[in-house]
Protein backbone atom coordinates (compact mmCIF):
# COMPACT_ATOMS: atom_id res chain seq x y z
CA UNK A 1 0.00 0.00 0.00
CA UNK A 2 1.48 3.20 -0.84
CA UNK A 3 1.24 6.17 1.84
CA UNK A 4 -0.94 7.68 -0.06
CA UNK A 5 -3.07 4.90 -0.03
CA UNK A 6 -2.28 4.48 3.99
CA UNK A 7 -2.83 8.48 4.51
CA UNK A 8 -6.44 8.47 2.88
CA UNK A 9 -7.69 5.23 4.44
CA UNK A 10 -7.23 6.88 8.08
CA UNK A 11 -8.00 10.33 7.15
CA UNK A 12 -11.68 12.34 8.76
CA UNK A 13 -13.42 13.98 6.64
CA UNK A 14 -16.22 16.09 6.56
CA UNK A 15 -16.39 19.50 5.49
CA UNK A 16 -14.59 19.12 2.25
CA UNK A 17 -16.87 20.19 -1.31
CA UNK A 18 -18.57 22.78 -2.21
CA UNK A 19 -19.48 23.89 1.06
CA UNK A 20 -16.15 23.74 3.08
CA UNK A 21 -15.12 26.86 4.35
CA UNK A 22 -11.21 26.03 3.85
CA UNK A 23 -11.40 24.79 0.52
CA UNK A 24 -13.64 27.92 -0.71
CA UNK A 25 -11.17 30.27 0.74
CA UNK A 26 -7.84 28.96 -0.16
CA UNK A 27 -8.49 26.86 -3.57
CA UNK A 28 -5.90 27.02 -6.28
CA UNK A 29 -3.35 28.58 -4.50
CA UNK A 30 -0.64 29.90 -6.52
CA UNK A 31 3.23 28.82 -5.69
CA UNK A 32 4.64 31.47 -3.32
CA UNK A 33 7.03 34.14 -4.40
CA UNK A 34 10.37 35.18 -2.92
CA UNK A 35 9.18 38.88 -3.26
CA UNK A 36 5.80 37.69 -1.62
CA UNK A 37 6.79 36.33 2.00
CA UNK A 38 6.50 37.92 4.78
CA UNK A 39 9.25 36.86 6.82
CA UNK A 40 9.66 37.47 10.65
CA UNK A 41 12.90 36.70 12.27
CA UNK A 42 13.03 35.22 15.86
CA UNK A 43 15.04 35.15 18.43
CA UNK A 44 17.64 32.68 19.45
CA UNK A 45 15.66 30.69 22.42
CA UNK A 46 17.27 31.40 26.15
CA UNK A 47 18.39 28.99 27.92
CA UNK A 48 15.94 26.97 29.89
CA UNK A 49 17.38 25.72 33.43
CA UNK A 50 15.08 22.93 33.93
CA UNK A 51 16.07 19.32 35.48
CA UNK A 52 15.07 16.95 32.71
CA UNK A 53 13.47 14.45 35.28
CA UNK A 54 11.31 17.04 36.76
CA UNK A 55 10.08 18.38 33.32
CA UNK A 56 9.28 15.15 31.75
CA UNK A 57 7.49 14.32 35.54
CA UNK A 58 4.85 17.78 34.96
CA UNK A 59 4.30 17.92 31.75
CA UNK A 60 0.53 16.92 31.43
CA UNK A 61 -1.83 17.93 28.31
CA UNK A 62 -3.82 20.95 29.21
CA UNK A 63 -6.64 22.35 27.60
CA UNK A 64 -7.39 24.75 29.02
CA UNK A 65 -6.19 28.49 27.56
CA UNK A 66 -5.88 31.86 29.33
CA UNK A 67 -4.60 34.33 27.05
CA UNK A 68 -1.95 34.40 24.40
CA UNK A 69 1.88 33.45 23.97
CA UNK A 70 4.63 36.26 23.70
CA UNK A 71 7.30 36.19 20.59
CA UNK A 72 10.05 34.54 22.41
CA UNK A 73 7.97 31.94 23.64
CA UNK A 74 6.44 30.98 20.20
CA UNK A 75 10.31 31.04 18.58
CA UNK A 76 11.55 28.91 21.52
CA UNK A 77 8.46 25.99 20.84
CA UNK A 78 9.47 26.47 17.12
CA UNK A 79 13.10 25.21 17.71
CA UNK A 80 12.64 23.03 20.31
CA UNK A 81 10.15 20.89 18.00
CA UNK A 82 11.66 21.67 14.63
CA UNK A 83 15.09 24.13 14.72
CA UNK A 84 18.58 23.50 14.47
CA UNK A 85 21.43 23.18 17.37
CA UNK A 86 24.59 25.58 16.57
CA UNK A 87 25.98 22.68 14.70
CA UNK A 88 23.38 22.62 12.58
CA UNK A 89 21.82 19.37 13.08
CA UNK A 90 17.99 18.91 14.12
CA UNK A 91 16.70 19.34 17.26
CA UNK A 92 14.91 16.12 16.89
CA UNK A 93 15.45 12.46 15.53
CA UNK A 94 15.09 12.63 11.79
CA UNK A 95 14.70 10.11 8.75
CA UNK A 96 18.23 10.41 6.80
CA UNK A 97 18.42 13.99 8.08
CA UNK A 98 15.74 14.78 5.01
CA UNK A 99 13.61 17.45 4.00
CA UNK A 100 10.54 14.89 4.96
CA UNK A 101 8.31 17.60 7.52
CA UNK A 102 7.72 20.79 8.05
CA UNK A 103 6.03 23.02 10.98
CA UNK A 104 3.39 25.62 10.61
CA UNK A 105 1.54 27.54 13.08
CA UNK A 106 -1.40 29.42 12.80
CA UNK A 107 -1.03 32.54 15.10
CA UNK A 108 -4.61 33.63 17.02
CA UNK A 109 -3.14 35.50 19.56
CA UNK A 110 0.84 36.37 20.06
CA UNK A 111 2.48 39.43 21.37
CA UNK A 112 4.43 41.38 18.34
CA UNK A 113 3.09 38.84 15.58
CA UNK A 114 0.13 39.34 13.30
CA UNK A 115 -2.54 36.73 13.27
CA UNK A 116 -1.93 34.88 10.24
CA UNK A 117 -0.68 31.30 8.80
CA UNK A 118 3.17 30.97 8.97
CA UNK A 119 5.50 28.06 8.25
CA UNK A 120 8.90 27.71 10.33
CA UNK A 121 11.77 28.30 8.57
CA UNK A 122 14.39 26.77 10.75
CA UNK A 123 17.34 27.34 8.90
CA UNK A 124 17.01 30.82 9.61
CA UNK A 125 15.04 30.73 12.59
CA UNK A 126 11.89 32.50 10.99
CA UNK A 127 8.77 32.10 10.26
CA UNK A 128 7.69 32.79 7.14
CA UNK A 129 3.79 34.15 6.50
CA UNK A 130 1.43 32.91 3.83
CA UNK A 131 -0.26 35.92 1.80
CA UNK A 132 -3.70 34.46 2.71
CA UNK A 133 -4.23 36.21 5.68
CA UNK A 134 -5.68 35.80 9.43
CA UNK A 135 -6.65 32.06 10.18
CA UNK A 136 -10.67 33.76 10.60
CA UNK A 137 -13.33 31.86 11.94
CA UNK A 138 -13.08 28.50 9.64
CA UNK A 139 -9.75 27.32 11.74
CA UNK A 140 -11.58 25.98 15.04
CA UNK A 141 -13.80 24.08 12.13
CA UNK A 142 -10.99 22.26 11.04
CA UNK A 143 -10.59 20.00 14.11
CA UNK A 144 -12.71 17.72 15.79
CA UNK A 145 -13.09 19.64 19.24
CA UNK A 146 -13.59 22.96 17.69
CA UNK A 147 -14.01 24.43 21.43
CA UNK A 148 -10.49 23.74 22.09
CA UNK A 149 -9.37 25.07 19.28
CA UNK A 150 -11.04 28.38 19.44
CA UNK A 151 -9.64 29.17 22.57
CA UNK A 152 -6.03 28.28 22.10
CA UNK A 153 -3.48 31.08 21.32
CA UNK A 154 -1.82 29.26 18.30
CA UNK A 155 -2.14 25.87 16.53
CA UNK A 156 0.85 23.94 15.69
CA UNK A 157 0.71 21.75 12.99
CA UNK A 158 3.23 19.03 12.11
CA UNK A 159 3.19 17.95 7.81
CA UNK A 160 5.05 15.42 5.96
CA UNK A 161 6.51 15.64 2.51
CA UNK A 162 7.52 11.89 1.95
CA UNK A 163 9.13 12.12 -1.81
CA UNK A 164 12.47 12.33 -0.75
CA UNK A 165 11.86 9.78 2.40
CA UNK A 166 9.81 7.11 0.51
CA UNK A 167 12.45 7.39 -2.57
CA UNK A 168 15.28 5.96 0.14
CA UNK A 169 13.65 3.77 2.06
CA UNK A 170 10.42 2.81 -0.12
CA UNK A 171 7.02 2.88 1.73
CA UNK A 172 8.74 2.31 5.36
CA UNK A 173 9.46 6.01 5.03
CA UNK A 174 6.32 6.81 5.81
CA UNK A 175 6.11 5.12 9.01
CA UNK A 176 10.03 7.20 9.44
CA UNK A 177 7.92 10.13 8.63
CA UNK A 178 5.36 10.06 11.22
CA UNK A 179 8.02 9.00 13.98
CA UNK A 180 9.84 12.10 13.37
CA UNK A 181 6.80 14.08 13.73
CA UNK A 182 6.12 12.11 17.25
CA UNK A 183 9.78 13.58 18.43
CA UNK A 184 9.16 17.13 17.00
CA UNK A 185 5.83 17.25 19.09
CA UNK A 186 7.10 15.65 22.22
CA UNK A 187 10.19 18.29 22.13
CA UNK A 188 7.45 21.05 21.33
CA UNK A 189 5.43 19.67 24.70
CA UNK A 190 8.96 19.76 27.19
CA UNK A 191 9.70 23.38 25.72
CA UNK A 192 5.77 24.29 26.69
CA UNK A 193 6.18 23.21 30.22
CA UNK A 194 9.52 24.66 30.76
CA UNK A 195 7.58 28.08 30.07
CA UNK A 196 4.72 26.75 31.77
CA UNK A 197 2.10 27.19 29.24
CA UNK A 198 -0.31 25.23 28.43
CA UNK A 199 0.07 22.72 25.05
CA UNK A 200 -2.21 19.80 23.99
CA UNK A 201 -1.50 17.31 21.28
CA UNK A 202 -4.33 16.91 18.80
CA UNK A 203 -5.09 13.66 16.08
CA UNK A 204 -8.73 14.52 15.12
CA UNK A 205 -8.93 17.20 12.79
CA UNK A 206 -10.37 17.06 9.49
CA UNK A 207 -7.29 16.35 7.06
CA UNK A 208 -8.48 17.65 3.25
CA UNK A 209 -9.50 20.86 4.62
CA UNK A 210 -6.63 21.41 7.42
CA UNK A 211 -4.33 20.70 4.09
CA UNK A 212 -6.19 23.07 2.20
CA UNK A 213 -6.26 25.50 5.01
CA UNK A 214 -2.40 25.45 4.90
CA UNK A 215 -1.96 25.95 1.42
CA UNK A 216 -0.48 21.97 0.63
CA UNK A 217 -0.37 20.75 -2.59
CA UNK A 218 -2.37 17.31 -2.59
CA UNK A 219 -0.70 14.40 -2.80
CA UNK A 220 3.25 16.36 -1.89
CA UNK A 221 2.67 16.93 2.25
CA UNK A 222 -0.39 16.47 4.36
CA UNK A 223 -0.90 17.03 8.14
CA UNK A 224 -0.45 14.28 10.12
CA UNK A 225 -0.31 15.95 13.93
CA UNK A 226 -0.73 19.04 15.69
CA UNK A 227 -0.52 20.95 18.86
CA UNK A 228 -2.75 23.41 20.29
CA UNK A 229 -0.82 26.40 22.79
CA UNK A 230 -1.65 29.00 24.70
CA UNK A 231 -1.04 30.81 28.04
CA UNK A 232 -1.97 28.25 31.24
CA UNK A 233 -5.26 28.89 32.95
CA UNK A 234 -4.63 29.77 36.45
CA UNK A 235 -6.83 26.65 37.72
CA UNK A 236 -6.11 24.19 34.56
CA UNK A 237 -6.40 20.39 35.53
CA UNK A 238 -3.96 18.21 33.70
CA UNK A 239 -5.16 15.59 31.34
CA UNK A 240 -2.93 12.36 30.61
Amino acid sequence: MSWRAMHEETSNTRLLGPKSPAGAVHESLPPLLPDERDVVRLEQPSAMPVDLRELIGRRRSRRRFQGGLSLAELGGLCWAAAGRTESGRHTHPSAGALPGTALWVAVFDADGLDDGVYRYVPESHALERRPWGAPGRIWPALFVDAGMALRCSCAFVFTIRPAETTAKYQGRGYRFLLLEVGHMAQNLLLAATAYELAACPVGGFYDADLDAALGCLPGQEAAVYAVLAGAREEVSPPCA
